[in-house]
C-alpha cells in the first residue's frame, strides 16, 4: 500500500463551529419567523424578495426558458422514477394476521400528510434532486408537496432548470430559500409558511446539521454526507477519464471527496498529472481545486 496523494487532516473544531452556528440559526428562525428567514437569506444568498414563495407565473416563465431537449430529459427521468416508486409501493402492503385465537397482529402503511424536498443549488442547479425527492413522495400519497432551493446568488430567483423539474414532479408549493434557515422554516414554520411533517433531500454541511437538529420535531430521510466517488483502476485504466470522474465529484462542494485506488503506479501518476491539467481550464476549477487538494486521495495497492 502506497499513498501518492493524501487528504489533509480534518479539523474537529470546524464541526463544533458548524453545530453552534446552525443551532443559533434554528433558534432564531423558530423565534422570529419571516424576519429571520429574510435576514439569513440576504446574508447568505443576497436574496431579498417581497415573498419567498415562488409564484405560478415564475414557474411558467422558468419552464419556457428551458430548451425542449432538457424538458424531455426531465420528463423521461420523472417517469422512470415514478414507475420505480410505484413498484416499491406495491411491496409495502398492509398486514393483519391472527397468529392465534384472539391475537391479531399487523401493520399499516400510511403516508405522511406533508413532505418537503430540499433541493441544493447554491452553486449549480441540481434539477435531478427535485425529481428524486418529490416524485416518490407524490407516489406515496402525501397530500401537500413542498420544495425549496436557494436563490442564484444576487438574483432573487431559483434556477429555471430546477423550477422546471419541480413543476414536472408535481409540486404544490415552492420557496426560494436555502441553507439551515430553510430547514428550520420547513420544520417549525413562519407567519406565512406552514411547517411540514417530513424533510427529505441532500445539502451541504449546514443543511445536514440542521436536519439533524430538527429531527424529532419533523421526520427526515437520512443525514447525507458530502459527495464522494471511489474509482478502482488497473493498468487498463484511462487517466483522462479517471481524472474527469474525480473532478466531477470534487466540483460539488468544498468537502466532496474523490478517491483513486489503483494497482498501476504509472496510471496513478498520469491521473494525478491529468487532474492538474484539467484544473487549468475547468470552469469550476476554483471549487474543484479546494476539494481535490483538501480531500482527494490516490492510493496504490
Amino acid at each position: 500500500m502506497k499513498t501518492l496523494k493524501a487528504a489533509k487532516p480534518k479539523d474537529d473544531q470546524n464541526k463544533v463551529d458548524v453545530q453552534q452556528r446552525v443551532a443559533d440559526i434554528v433558534k432564531k428562525v423558530k423565534a422570529e419567523g419571516n424576519s429571520a428567514l429574510r435576514e439569513y437569506s440576504v446574508m447568505f444568498d443576497q436574496c431579498d424578495r417581497a415573498s419567498y414563495k415562488i409564484t405560478e407565473e415564475e414557474i411558467d416563465k422558468a419552464v419556457k426558458e428551458i430548451n425542449q431537449t432538457t424538458l424531455d430529459d426531465l420528463r423521461f427521468a420523472a417517469h422512470n422514477i415514478e414507475e420505480f416508486a410505484k413498484r416499491q409501493k406495491e411491496i409495502l402492503c398492509d398486514i393483519e394476521e391472527e397468529i392465534k385465537p384472539g391475537v391479531v397482529l399487523g401493520h399499516r402503511v400510511i403516508p405522511v400528510e406533508s413532505v418537503a424536498g430540499y433541493v441544493p443549488g447554491g452553486r449549480y442547479p441540481l434539477p435531478s434532486s427535485a425529481i428524486m425527492s418529490i416524485v416518490p413522495a407524490k407516489v406515496a400519497g402525501a397530500k401537500r408537496l413542498v420544495a425549496c432551493s436557494p436563490a442564484i446568488k444576487g438574483e432573487n430567483r431559483i434556477h429555471s432548470a430546477t423550477l422546471a423539474a419541480m413543476s414536472i414532479a408535481g409540486i404544490d408549493e415552492v420557496y426560494c430559500m436555502g441553507g439551515a434557515q430553510a430547514i428550520a422554516v420547513l420544520a417549525y414554520g413562519t407567519e406565512t409558511i406552514k411547517p411540514v411533517e417530513m424533510i427529505v433531500g441532500p445539502g451541504n454541511q449546514y443543511v445536514t446539521e440542521a436536519k439533524k437538529q430538527v429531527y424529532g420535531a419533523v421526520g427526515i430521510d437520512f443525514l447525507a454526507g458530502p459527495s464522494e466517488v471511489v474509482v478502482i483502476a488497473d493498468s487498463s485504466g484511462n487517466p483522462k477519464n479517471i481524472a474527469a470522474d474525480l473532478l466531477a465529484q470534487s466540483e460539488h462542494d468544498p468537502q466532496a471527496r474523490g478517491i483513486l485506488l489503483c494497482t498501476d503506479e504509472n496510471i496513478a501518476k498520469e491521473t494525478k498529472r491529468q487532474i492538474e491539467e484539467y484544473l487549468k481550464v475547468l470552469p469550476t476549477a476554483e471549487l474543484a481545486r479546494i476539494s481535490w487538494e483538501d480531500n482527494g486521495e490516490i492510493i496504490l495497492f
